[in-house]
């Protein structure tokens, strides 16, 4: 309807009497488009199902989506989902093999056939059957759809003719336009941000999506399954989904005959898997427990979960409880509760639920102080070393309870008097003097991790932490200003924010790195050498071996802005960095006198630079493994072992290590935690 028309207010709905008074009583026909109604009222076009199929035989077209289901790579670390749906509609001389009571009594097939325009031809159903796969990257995609088609004509000795899919990358490239000529497939794009137009397999996505979640929600699993929750969604659907019209499953539309699915069990029921790796004894366990996730395709066999070695696994040999499926499932894995935050319903983290204490019952001990109090076993109280809270301080109370100081990450440091304990000294020792600082340390500490750099400068420590690295810049001198050169490529910077732990998991520092955009950079122009030695964790092993032989203590150095000292002799230009642009000169840029991180030739300058150093400072470098440096004192010895920015050094001369000095030398405590 027009805005400016007076149609409507002329006569009223099929009595031609006047609603108004003041215009004439006439019709006004609609001879052209009105151009106000069109850019005020203008909608996108509808699209209606196909009422007739033009496709007789499977494999003819097949629809293709590719999808990011969760920012959580799966088990498998696979971030992406590739699902292609077949587009088989049951033509007409299918329909008659397959349900001949459809049609009338005393009626000739051949009659029918011969009439295509029946109405009863334009009722067709597709089976729509669907495969997925997962991919670990974008650029899986193309080899994993030629490795498909060719499977698929191979064993179904039938022809792919044509494609359907959006504009996205992995179906525009020449590697699959190459295959697709080859074999004569063609292959139909929907419109740009219409994926109306690829319904079919937009519809599918939301299907699986909607099952699997559900599946997951019902098991009580992390979302870190889910790649295990969509197959097997695929897998159960193409069986047991029946086309109405036929009365028949995808699976036997699709490939001729009805499945089996006598051995279906529950998603993430409990079960017992033979133990059949492992050598055990006359009374050990015979079987582990887990949790089925899925069924092989390749094989008869089940996918189960391994709860004691925590991997997936592929047997026969398995028994299942359905009695009560999920009873015993404990935790997700890795007690990754963040993951469990991003499934929009309330769900049971897998702890058992832990009794909460009464208003009124005091929260200190009755235990005395020179008494050690019971011991809380770790399976009572949940782990809590991910978390960052600090404990409460309570200077008016002679102790707390051992089981509230055990949730709590302690150290040994040193002895402290008895009187001076908080809690049972038998579990840890944490003091109010230790406990006080602790919290005054955290306090300027921000557990904030930013996406963009505006979330970042409104947070007033992210910001001095920022400004601490653009002071690493200025001490190092870096980079200079300069006007923006011609025929030069410039290379981009980005904020990376992160939160480094201790070996309890512990936030102890905000770093902000201000890094380039190396992908940018041209081989032979902007570098030219980026191979730097990296000690190997057997190296270290060795290291560490020989100290414990030696009886000598290993230090932990790591080095502040290590890439910020190494030399660059390329020619290199970045542009300013986000939220610290110089106002005078907004145009200018900066020209690079040392490496920065993100360069493609980052790690080999800070590699040359450092071993340049040390072996003008009398350091020999190992003949066998180039990140092992020596220096010998007389009959002692002094070793250092390099791992990128990571140092670790001793020495059989205690004193010899403090020359060996730097902002953060500690005691080495995380890397026995890694290798062990």
């Amino acid at each position: 309807m027009c805005a400016l028309c007076p149609e409507p207010l002329l006569t009223s709905t099929g009595s031609g009497t006047s609603l108004v008074e003041g215009l004439p009583e006439k019709s006004f026909a609609k001879e052209s488009l009105c151009a106000a109604c069109e850019k005020g009222k203008h909608t996108r076009a509808t699209f209606k199902s196909k009422q007739v199929s033009t496709i007789n035989s499977p494999l003819q077209l097949l629809h293709m989506d590719l999808f990011v289901p969760v920012n959580i790579q799966s088990l498998g670390g696979k971030r992406y989902t590739l699902v292609i749906v077949d587009e088989y509609s049951v033509g007409l001389p299918r329909l008659l093999k397959l349900n001949p009571p459809m049609m009338k009594p005393n009626e000739n097939p051949s009659s029918w056939i011969k009439t295509p325009n029946d109405s009863r031809t334009n009722c067709t159903r597709r089976t729509r059957y669907t495969w997925v796969f997962f991919l670990r990257a974008k650029s899986d995609t193309p080899q994993e759809i030629i490795s498909f088609i060719l499977r698929m004509e191979k064993f179904n000795q039938i022809t792919v003719c044509s494609l359907r899919c959006d504009h996205g990358t992995e179906f525009k490239n020449s590697v699959l336009d190459q295959f697709l000529i080859s074999k004569g497939i063609s292959q139909n794009f929907s419109f740009v941000r219409t994926p109306q137009q690829n319904g079919v397999a937009e519809r599918r996505n939301r299907t699986l999506i909607e099952a699997a979640r559900s599946m997951l929600i019902e098991a009580r699993l992390s979302i870190q399954f889910w790649a295990e929750a969509v197959n097997t969604t695929c897998y159960t659907q193409n069986r047991s989904l029946i086309v109405k019209r036929f009365k028949k499953t995808a699976y036997e539309l699709f490939r001729g005959r009805k499945p089996n699915i006598e051995y279906f069990h529950i998603f993430g029921c409990n079960c017992y898997i033979k133990n059949n790796r492992d050598a055990p004894g006359k009374f050990d366990d015979k079987a582990d427990d887990g949790f089925l996730v899925g069924y092989s395709t390749i094989s008869i066999a089940y996918h189960i979960f391994n709860k004691r070695r925590q991997t997936l696994k592929e047997t026969i040999h398995v028994k299942f409880d359905e009695t009560n499926p999920f009873s015993s499932l404990s935790f997700p894995v890795n007690n990754d509760i963040d993951q469990w935050a991003k499934i929009p319903h309330d769900i049971s983290d897998g702890f058992e639920d832990v009794p909460k204490i009464p208003q009124d019952t005091p929260i200190y001990s009755t235990v005395p102080v020179n008494q050690v109090a019971p011991t809380t076993s770790q399976e009572d109280t949940p782990s809590t070393s991910g978390s960052s809270e600090v404990a409460p301080i309570f200077d008016d109370l002679p102790q707390l309870e051992a089981g509230v100081l055990q949730l709590y990450a302690l150290r040994w440091t040193r002895d402290h008097p008895i009187d001076q304990v908080l809690g049972d000294p038998s579990t840890g020792v944490k003091t109010r003097h230790r406990a006080s600082n602790h919290c005054l340390y955290v306090c300027f500490l921000s557990e904030n991790k930013p996406s963009k750099i505006e979330e970042a400068l409104a947070d007033p420590f992210l910001v001095s932490t920022m400004q601490e690295e653009l002071a690493e810049f200025e001490r190092n001198l870096v980079w200079i200003l300069v006007h923006r050169p011609s025929r030069k490529t410039i290379i981009g910077l980005k904020w990376i924010f992160r939160n480094k732990l201790d070996e309890h998991g512990t936030v102890i520092r905000n770093k902000d790195r201000l890094v380039a955009q190396g992908y940018r950079q041209e081989e032979g122009i902007d570098y030219d050498e980026t191979f730097a030695a990296v000690a190997r964790l057997e190296a270290i092993r060795l290291f560490l071996a020989y100290a414990a032989h030696m009886k000598f203590q290993v230090f932990q150095m790591d080095v502040k802005s290590a890439f910020l000292n190494g030399k660059l002799t390329e020619e290199v230009y970045v542009t300013q960095p986000l939220g610290f642009t110089n106002p005078k000169h907004l145009d200018h840029i900066y020209k690079l006198n040392k490496a920065q991180y993100g360069l493609k030739q980052a790690h080999r300058a800070w590699y040359d630079t450092l071993s340049t150093y040390l072996l003008t400072q009398g350091f020999t470098r190992g003949k066998i493994d180039s990140t092992l440096f020596v220096k010998k004192y007389k009959d002692y010895v002094f070793l250092a072992q390099i791992y990128v920015d990571d140092i670790i050094f001793g020495s059989t001369k205690a004193k010899l290590c403090k020359n060996f000095e730097s902002l953060d030398n500690t005691k080495i405590i995380h890397v026995l935690v890694v290798l062990s």
